[in-house]
Formats: structure tokens, sequence, C-alpha cells
């Protein structure tokens, strides 16, 4: 009835879906498949072990000879422990047999008193023993391993059915043991690819840093540096690793790892899923080593900084930590837009300082301004919240006025109101020119009038003036 079980064979191809699905979703890809192949000798060697002994069944497992090919119970006997203190310097102690005087020829011929010994140790010992079964099983299985992946020298078969395993087990040790033997070096050579390339880099800028003359101190701060990247993994390219794959998918990754950081900036909430989708794109993550400057005062403001891990430090002016900024804060927010007169955004006011190793999401405003090209409403919101949150921010105190806001069109947008600008410019100049045309026009007519006149009575004109010029002298 066992063979009739042999159908569930056939449902093997749920084992191949379950390394799939578990390769995909592990975080220790490299010791499942190791974990995989263990599983596949396991059963391999099992499988095995199960025909052996049943050629051995057939055969009789009652021989005494223990250079039998098939299996017998003398090959594998319950291990024998000594129940007295047993001491390696100590030969004729508790646990030792005293062979003094029983030498012939200064060699000792224990077979002539081993009833002797027999009767000494018979109480000094203790036979641990296991079932049939245990014993079966460990040692078919141990030849199992032995014959299949070709180690050790196992005892010549006498039989047909003895020499038919035997060539299996060969071609099956040889291609399927290849095989796996290829995959764990390939396993081992994909886990030593990381280190051997830490390693190329460390190597290359220590003898970089040593033939610069670099000072000790610096040195040992970029080796710990490294260190921490290569264990933080930071010597993997993000958008290597994902450009094989579609842009939407991308931004599905990007939003799934990003939007909750993003969603958590004040300046953020409430707004378009779709402003939020776009930003969360251009979010850009860096990585500082302790003590470095993230900007200094008066360095162009142009930028917002979430803090994903590690701590930063504000500084002043005169070198005053003003606060400890803790995972989730944000540094620099008025910075994504332009703000003109009294608010001027342009220069950081604060210095920004990592104290330890820190992980860094950067937003620039170049990037911001080009999305809100295409959320006109947002934008308008957007700016009035950076405006509100400088006002309350600003050392006077002064009213913020919708007229210090800077633009936050793109360049295409100003070309375009430039263009309707010189538009109204040219419509101007030409209703001006049209209306001085006719102006012009009517103002020829009445001179050229003013001179027909003038030619029709110009001697009238002489008379009368010549008469009124006389009478007043």
């Amino acid at each position: 009835m066992t063979y009739l079980r042999i159908n569930r064979l056939l449902k093997c191809y749920r084992f191949n879906e379950y390394v799939e699905r578990t390769s995909m979703r592990t975080g220790y890809p490299h010791a499942f498949k190791i974990f995989v192949l263990i599983t596949i000798c396991f059963v391999l060697f099992h499988w095995n072990a199960s025909v052996y002994y049943i050629i051995s069944v057939f055969g009789g497992t009652n021989s005494d000879d223990r250079n039998d090919w098939a299996y017998t119970d003398v090959k594998n006997a319950d291990p024998i422990f000594p129940t007295c203190d047993v001491n390696i310097d100590d030969h004729i102690g508790d646990c030792g047999f005293n062979e003094t005087g029983k030498e012939v020829n200064y060699i000792l011929k224990r077979e002539a008193y081993i009833d002797e010994m027999m009767a000494y140790w018979k109480d000094k010992m203790y036979v641990s023993q296991y079932t049939n079964f245990t014993k079966e099983y460990s040692l078919s299985f141990y030849w199992s391993s032995l014959t299949l992946t070709t180690c050790g020298q196992q005892p010549y078969p006498n039989a047909w059915q003895e020499n038919l395993l035997e060539v299996i087990d060969t071609i099956v040790g040889v291609l399927v043991f290849a095989t796996i033997v290829g995959s764990v070096g390939a396993l081992v050579s994909t886990g030593n690819r990381d280190q051997s390339e830490y390693q190329y880099i460390l190597d290359g800028i220590k003898f970089y840093m040593k033939y610069r003359n670099v000072e000790p101190l610096f040195q040992k701060r970029v080796v710990q540096f490294i260190s921490y990247l290569y264990n933080e993994g930071g010597f993997t390219d993000d958008n290597k690793t994902l450009d094989f794959l579609p842009k939407r998918l991308q931004g599905q990754i990007a939003v799934n790892l990003h939007m909750q950081t993003l969603i958590g900036v004040n300046l953020f909430k409430d707004m378009e899923p779709g402003l939020l989708y776009a930003l969360v794109l251009k979010l850009n993550r860096v990585m500082y080593a302790p003590d470095d400057f993230l900007c200094n005062i008066g360095d162009p403001a142009r930028e917002m900084f979430i803090l994903k891990r590690g701590k930063l430090r504000t500084i002043d002016k005169n070198g005053i930590v003003l606060d400890i900024l803790e995972e989730g804060a944000t540094f620099g927010e008025s910075s994504i837009i332009k703000i003109n007169g009294r608010f001027d955004n342009d220069k950081q006011k604060l210095g920004l300082q990592s104290i330890g190793y820190s992980d860094v999401y950067i937003l620039k405003r170049d990037d911001v301004i080009k999305i809100l090209q295409d959320y006109p409403k947002e934008r308008e919101d957007l700016s009035l919240r950076i405006g509100k949150l400088f006002e309350d921010n600003h050392l006077n105190k002064e009213k913020f006025d919708i007229s210090d806001l800077g633009t936050t069109h793109s360049i295409e947008e100003q070309f375009e109101v430039m263009k309707e600008i010189i538009d109204d410019l040219n419509k101007g100049i030409t209703e001006a020119y049209d209306k001085f045309d006719v102006t012009s026009s009517e103002m020829k007519k009445k001179v050229t009038k003013v001179e027909g006149m003038y030619k029709k009575s110009r001697f009238k004109i002489k008379e009368e003036f010549k008469n009124s010029f006389q009478t007043r002298f």
C-alpha cells in the first residue's frame, strides 16, 4: 500500500512555487537558496538510502561480514561509554587494565587474556542502545551520502541489482551534484562580490590618501564612513537597480517607501495626491558622516531637508546649537519657493550639521517649481503656507503680503507671460499709431486749408497789415 502513495510526487510543482515566492519575499535570498540546496541533497540522500535498504533486505541483513555491500547489523553496533573516571595521563587508574608482566618479547598478546579484560570491563561500561530503525536509517543514509558524492571507498557490490544502483548513483552524483556544487559556488561568489568591491574601493582610497599625505585623523574618518556605507548597503545604486522596471512601477516603489515621510511634513499636509506623488519622485537620498555640514550660513537656500534617520543640529552664526532634529524633522521648508523683499530667503540663516551618520532626503526648489506649474491651485496654497511660515519665524514679526512672493512659475510660463505683455505692448503701439495717423491726416487737411485761404487773401492781408502799421505810427 505504501507504493500507492507515489502519486504524491505529482504535487512537486508546489515546491517550485514555494521556492519562487519565498525567494522574492525573503530578506535573505542567499541563505534561503543554500537551505533549498541542503533540502534537495537531504531528499536525494533519503531516497537513495531507501533504495539501498530495500535491496539489502531482499538480499538478507543477517550477515556477520563487515565488508558485505548490503546493510548488516554488525556494521552499526551500539556505542559503549565508560562509567568510571577516564584519566588519559593515568593508564592504570580506575579505567585502566593493568597489563604489566603480560608482554611476550615486548609485544602484548591480548588475545591470550581477552576473557580477563572482558571481566574487568564488564561493570565499568555503559552500552547506549538505539532502536533498529535508528541504526538502519543512519547507516543507509551514511552509505547514500558517500556514494552519491563519490567520497570514500564502499564495499564492492556482489549482485546485478547492487551494480545497477552503484552505476545510477555514480551518474546522478556526477551530474546532479556537479550542478549543486556549481550553484553553491555561484552563491558564494555572489556573496563575496560585494565584499570584494568594498575591499577594492577601500584599498584604493587608503592608497590615495596615503600617497597624498592626508592627515591620519581625516583618513580614519573616511575609512569609518566607507565601512558605514558598506554595512548600510550604500554601495548599491538605487537608480541602476531599478532601471529595468517601468517608470510607473519605479514611482509606486518610491511612493511606498517615501510617501509617509512626505505626508509627515506639515507643509504638505492635505495636499493633492498627484502633487505629492510627483514630489516623492524628486526626493534625493544623501548620506552624511558625523560632523558633516549639510549647509552653512550664507549658502544659497534652494533645498528642503527631510531627516530619515539619524540626528541633526542647527547652529547660529556664533556657533551655538539652537535645536536638535530627530527622525522625520524638516529643515528649510521656506526655501523651496522664492520670497522677495523683506522676507528674502535666498541665503541660509542657520547652519545644519550631522551629529552622527544621517540619511537625509533633499527636495530642490527648481524641481518643486517645475512640478507646481501643473497644479495652479496647490501652487497658490503652498506659496501662502510658506509665506505664513516665514512670517511666523521672522524676527521682526512683519506681516506677510502676497506681493512678497517670488514667481513660482516655470521658465516656460514666464516666457508665456512675457509674450502676453509684448503682445499687449504691440497692440497698444498699433492703436496709438493708427490714432496718430488719423489725427495727423486731419491736421494735414486743416493746414492745407489754411494755406489755401492764405494764398487767396495774402494781398488783402498785407494791405490791412500795412494800413494798421501806418495808423499806429
